[in-house]
């Protein structure tokens, strides 16, 4: 899931996952990520127009999930 750009030589990720680099990385549909959103399990940040999640939430959501 790393999105890497270039930036004075050095590759920087950023801590940000746009709603589509998260349905991938969870491999969900839109529906199911918003209602995540909706039952408080996932936080989305605002920038702009655009809808972001930190991918350190994402990392974390997928830690604790039950195991079977």
């Amino acid at each position: 899931m790393s999105n890497l750009s270039k930036k004075e030589g050095k590759n920087l990720e950023s801590p940000l996952a746009t709603v589509q680099q998260a349905l991938d990385y969870l491999q969900i549909c839109r529906a199911t990520f918003y209602k995540l959103v909706n039952e408080g399990d996932l936080e989305l940040k605002k920038m702009r127009n655009k809808s972001f999640i930190l991918r350190s939430e994402l990392e974390s959501f997928v830690e604790n999930l039950p195991s079977i």
